[in-house]
């Protein structure tokens, strides 16, 4: 089957086949199965039928929303990361009109990477969905819209044990369902949407959210979830194409195996051995891929230390709004958010934390070209950009803002966070794990090497069995979908 340019394998077209039915779809998959085929296939075709508007596409990390040409799910309903009290969101609801009225023209709403989001998350995002439609649809799942959710299936797994109160998350949907059912109950405009469109791996990157409460669980896990697609409304579907690996099958088989928890001493000392097919020259100009945020770190500093030429330094400028017996941790907790100080050399490679441009989004790789009064020139794409600085906040339990910085939305880049590298594609790779090795992350192994195509991309040394995990729960609940 063929959309456009875009060829179908068989299990996509009966995705596509869904979509068209107008069911609530749920594709899920591995790292090379097709899943970004068929949301370009699912996207252009929504688009051409029901106009640019009517199309939501977004995920919950913005690097993962520009991946697929989307938005993030905060920037889509127009709030906040951290959305506040009930009492604080109901004192400017004519702030969130605009939003209102963007929300109902959306007549189908795809959200990719589903499993980076919480259950609580979830429950908030479809309440305010139906509270902005008719009565008379206020009790389906998503208010009558069809949902298309993909991800993919092997998940890392960072867990934060979360107070023992009401979820922010909950709260504030509450609070949103009230005001979106008012505004609709006011207004003769109609909402249309159709579809929802989830994706994603349940089985490589879950939400750092994670606790042990009903909130904090993970999305499939939830009410919600079910009522999406279960009962006729919609339906699940498990990619098993090898897409990407097409060219190096014993590649794509070895993936497989670590993404199910399947491997063996065989396939890591395999991974072990594509070290040594590689020189040290070759090796040096190769992007890194890390574990540890203090190991890219530490790894980038040396690398500026050898680049010559003189070196331009950006410090951030705080606004602390803490005591100062707090100020220690707010600023810690800042720094893993934007750094305090950022040293940049012409020839270093870089990194957009931000969308720079149109065509510069958050993760676009780029290198300084030029250093001046002005600021640091930068070339992404065969595109000049000056970066300007922009904020940076924390918050605390109650979303209340205890902390801004202001500093400029790039970082070096000779090696980076195998979390940042997350939904990108590479052509070589190079991962020493003998560096990290106080670590153990349900699958963060998986999805380092599953950057690139074949063996011969691919440069790891010091990888144990120790190093790969694999989720029980995801595990069962792929294993439900495949069997």
């Amino acid at each position: 089957m063929t959309r456009g340019a875009v060829t179908l394998d068989a299990g996509q077209r009966e995705c596509f086949l869904n979509y068209r039915a107008g069911k609530n779809l749920g594709v899920f998959g591995s790292a090379r199965c097709g899943k970004s085929v068929l949301l370009r296939a699912v996207i252009g075709h929504a688009t051409t039928r029901y106009g640019p508007a009517a199309v939501g596409v977004c995920s919950w990390n913005g690097s993962a929303a520009d991946l697929i040409g989307g938005v993030t799910l905060h920037s889509l309903f127009s709030c906040g990361i951290f959305l506040g009290t009930p009492e604080s969101f109901l004192r400017a609801p004519l702030s969130r009109t605009r939003a209102t009225e963007k929300l109902r023209r959306l007549r189908i709403l795809i959200v990719d990477e589903v499993f980076t989001i919480t259950s609580g998350a979830l429950a908030v995002f479809l309440r305010a969905l139906r509270g902005i439609r008719p009565v008379e649809l206020q009790a389906l799942p998503a208010g009558g819209l069809q949902v298309v959710c993909t991800c993919l299936h092997i998940c890392i797994v960072c867990v934060v044990v979360a107070p023992r109160r009401m979820c922010p998350f909950l709260q504030w949907g509450a609070c949103l369902g009230h005001i979106l059912t008012s505004c609709a109950s006011c207004s003769p405009i109609s909402c249309f949407t159709e579809l929802l469109t989830v994706a994603g791996d349940p089985l490589q990157t879950l939400p750092v959210e994670l606790s042990p409460s009903p909130t904090g669980s993970l999305v499939f896990q939830c009410l919600q979830w079910r009522s999406l697609f279960r009962g006729g409304r919609g339906a699940i579907h498990a990619l098993s194409g090898s897409h990407r690996c097409s060219g190096d099958t014993a590649f794509g088989a070895m993936l497989e195996r670590m993404r199910l928890g399947f491997h063996n001493q065989e396939d890591i000392d395999t991974i072990n051995k594509t070290w040594d097919q590689f020189s040290d020259e070759k090796r040096v100009r190769m992007p890194k891929l890390k574990a540890l945020c203090d190991s890219v770190s530490k790894y980038n500093v040396q690398q500026l230390q050898q680049l010559v030429g003189s070196v331009s330094v950006s410090n951030a400028i705080d606004e602390l709004m803490v005591s100062p017996e707090k100020k220690a941790d707010v600023a810690a907790r800042l720094s893993r958010v934007a750094p305090n100080q950022v040293c940049f050399k012409v020839g270093a490679p870089i990194i957009a934390t931000r969308r720079l441009s149109p065509s510069v989004p958050t993760g676009t790789m780029g290198v300084v070209v030029r250093l001046s009064a002005d600021g640091v020139e930068c070339l992404f794409k065969n595109q000049r950009v000056l970066p300007v600085p922009v904020h940076w906040e924390v918050f605390d339990q109650a979303g209340r803002v205890e902390d801004r910085r202001l500093q400029l939305p790039i970082i070096l880049a000779w090696a980076v966070t195998i979390h940042r590298a997350q939904g990108s594609e590479m052509e070589c790779v190079c991962i020493d794990f003998s560096l990290d090795r106080a670590w153990a992350c349900d699958g963060l192994v998986y999805a380092a090497v599953s950057r690139v195509r074949s063996f011969g991309s691919l440069c790891v040394r010091g990888l144990t069995l120790a190093h790969v995990r694999t989720n029980p729960s995801c595990l069962a609940f792929w294993m439900s979908m495949v069997e």
